[in-house]
């Protein structure tokens, strides 16, 4: 196994690398740049554009960037925000709790619906409750978010008043009761979407593993109805279950770019759309960095769970 992940860390530092060169270079693919949005409302002399552009380090060629990049990304440097003129690394870490809040909710109420729904419903299935569930999990993956947002808002902020419309927090009120009214709406959305998602893996891994041998064996002693949902038919479907909520964790960290928009969400997404349209190269690669990152060892956790899950499963 040590042998394995060894192999496996070192794989993933050469993705990773592969990751951050082509990102950097499509970054620097697009038209215009950041000098064009800092100084387009400034008039500056050429001396000065061309002392502002050497200042930044963008008077050298991309691939000089990315390997002074690089160098200073495996020393710990993130770099500095065209922008904002701030650290990314600090940038990052004042976005990176709302979005794992908003993020980690939405999954929490997702798995806490989707699985135990999932299970039902492949105890029987094509009953009212299996085809409900299907329509709702279709509801739920075809309706886009933003239209389904736009309706929140409309009926619970404009119409009814309920909840707030946008934000994290109402101004001069830092109170859990008051964020988690904020939350409610775009929870809501994005639970939906992971909700579906989690009900229709769930119901195919369980019925997939509903006529195997050993449930038929646990059948014929006796063992009562939950036991065998339990600990028969669910752990031998948690493979795939697993495996759909580790495919999660990028939006975890990087955050829901369309819902965090909407609701003006201080959060990675809204950072990563704001970086984009200022061609903010730092922070740009930093959110990608980041996010490849949790990808990298998601796969590495989730491959070495299987071996826990399933004991078929060696990596010797």
């Amino acid at each position: 196994m040590l042998k394995y992940i060894t192999k496996r860390l070192l794989v993933s530092i050469v993705v990773l690398i592969g990751i951050t060169f082509l990102i950097f270079m499509l970054s620097n693919l697009a038209p215009g740049g950041p000098l064009d949005l800092l100084t387009s409302e400034a008039n500056l002399s050429q001396e000065a554009y061309e002392e502002l552009k050497h200042s930044l380090g963008l008077d050298k060629p991309a691939i000089v960037r990315y390997v002074l990049w690089l160098s200073d990304f495996l020393k710990g440097d993130w770099g500095t925000s065209y922008k904002y003129g701030t650290e990314v690394s600090l940038l990052i870490s004042q976005r990176i709790g709302p979005t794992l809040l908003l993020m980690g909710c939405s999954l929490g109420v997702a798995i806490l619906i989707g699985v135990p729904l999932g299970i039902l419903v492949a105890g029987k299935p094509y009953g009212t409750l299996d085809y409900a569930s299907n329509a709702f999990a279709f509801m739920g993956q075809a309706i886009p978010t933003f239209f389904y947002s736009l309706i929140l808002m409309f009926l619970f902020s404009i119409k009814l008043k309920w909840l707030p419309l946008m934000g994290m927090h109402t101004n001069g009120v830092l109170t859990v009761g008051d964020t988690i009214k904020h939350l409610i709406m775009p929870v809501m959305v994005l639970s939906w979407h992971y909700t579906a998602t989690f009900i229709r893996h769930t119901r195919s891994a369980m019925l997939e593993v509903k006529n195997s041998e050993h449930v038929k064996t646990a059948k014929s002693k006796g063992l009562s109805h939950s036991t065998i949902v339990i600990k028969h038919e669910f752990r031998n479907a948690l493979i795939p279950v697993v495996t759909q909520i580790g495919l999660q964790v990028p939006l975890l960290i990087g955050g829901s770019v369309v819902v965090e928009q909407i609701f003006s969400w201080p959060g990675i997404g809204s950072l990563l759309v704001t970086s984009i349209e200022n061609r903010d190269y730092p922070v740009i690669m930093g959110v990608s960095c980041m996010v490849a990152i949790a990808v990298l060892i998601t796969n590495l956790v989730l491959d070495i769970l299987y071996a826990r899950l399933d004991p078929r499963i060696s990596y010797k």
